[in-house]
């Protein structure tokens, strides 16, 4: 039974070490990470913030649930992919970097099957792609240019780093996380 015992202790400090080089490994990347986001931070100016989430879901339809994080649905300075303000008053990145938007217009569509006093018009409202009048290509350019810096990370060091269940926002000062309920 010695040799189990001395097994252990060799699997237990084998273990104690790996953990150790992987945190310091872990602080390393992380202040390079940082450091090259500051560079993004200083070449677009009008990016803020960043926030996206980073969760494991609690169902995932019979398959396994697995931690990812969603930095392709980024918020850009509180703005979230609706253009919807979150916090704050700044600059929807989102909005100004995409090239086409979606616009509501009315429609009047005839309809046999209506019966409505009126007439058989029904009146309608159809989205249209058009054109982004404010579309601004430097703003497209900061969104890819952020997607892509978030996306060299892979999930299992943005878990090791962040957590599970977080809404991570980066910002010029540093990263910060709060709870986050994705239900």
């Amino acid at each position: 039974m010695k040799k189990i015992d001395e097994l252990k202790t060799k699997i237990s400090e084998a273990n104690e070490h790996i953990n150790e080089l992987k945190k310091q490994v872990q602080k390393e990347l992380q202040a390079e990470f940082n450091g090259a986001l500051a560079e993004l931070f200083d070449a677009y100016p009008f990016v803020k913030s960043v926030s996206f989430a980073a969760y494991t879901p609690y169902f995932n339809d019979g398959d396994t649930c697995e931690y990812s994080v969603h930095h392709d649905y980024c918020q850009f300075n509180g703005f979230d992919e609706d253009g919807d303000e979150q916090e704050g008053e700044n600059v929807d990145v989102l909005k100004l970097s995409r090239e086409t938007i979606y616009v509501e217009e009315p429609n009047l569509e005839y309809d046999p099957n209506y019966t409505g006093w009126e007439s058989n018009l029904r009146r309608k409202t159809k989205h249209v792609k058009k054109p982004n009048p404010d579309f601004n290509p430097l703003y497209k350019e900061a969104v890819e240019a952020f997607r892509s810096a978030l996306a060299i990370v892979d999930d299992d060091n943005w878990m090791d780093m962040v957590g599970d269940h977080v809404k991570v926002t980066i910002t010029r000062e540093g990263l910060a996380t709060d709870e986050y309920d994705h239900d």
